[in-house]
């Protein structure tokens, strides 16, 4: 059995509303493809901007990240500017609803009608196959 806890995304967002997704670093989709139960903290700080929301999607690539497909969206919230936000949650095989093609990715993306701005990390520990 493999587990692991490891630091995923250590961003920052920023820019207009849609153009600011983060990917997990690809070398994780083969590791989290495998995975039998996950659990993911994120935390948000530095945050500025109206009408915020953080959005943590877990997304399945056949090819290695050339072409993907939405599997789970796990988080969307509106963060609170000003101060720092954490955010939980856990995922199993079957929330999934299926085996990964390749590997598991995670996208990270944060939108608001002003400059949205955020410093977003997200802690991932898992339990896979060896």
């Amino acid at each position: 059995m493999r587990l692991f806890h490891e630091l995923m995304m250590d961003t920052n967002l920023d820019g207009p509303t849609g153009a600011n997704p983060i990917w997990s670093k690809f070398y994780w989709g083969p590791v989290l493809g495998q995975v039998e139960a996950l659990r993911f903290m994120v935390l948000a700080d530095r945050i500025a901007g109206t009408s915020l929301n953080l959005t943590l999607d877990l997304l399945d690539s056949p090819d290695g990240g050339v072409r993907v497909n939405l599997i789970k969206n796990l988080l969307s919230v509106v963060p609170i500017a000003g101060q720092a936000n954490l955010y939980q949650g856990a995922l199993s095989t079957s929330d999934t609803g299926s085996v990964a093609l390749y590997g598991y990715y995670f996208r990270c993306a944060f939108s608001g009608s002003t400059s949205p701005k955020a410093h977003v990390r997200v802690w991932v520990t898992g339990r896979g196959k060896a």
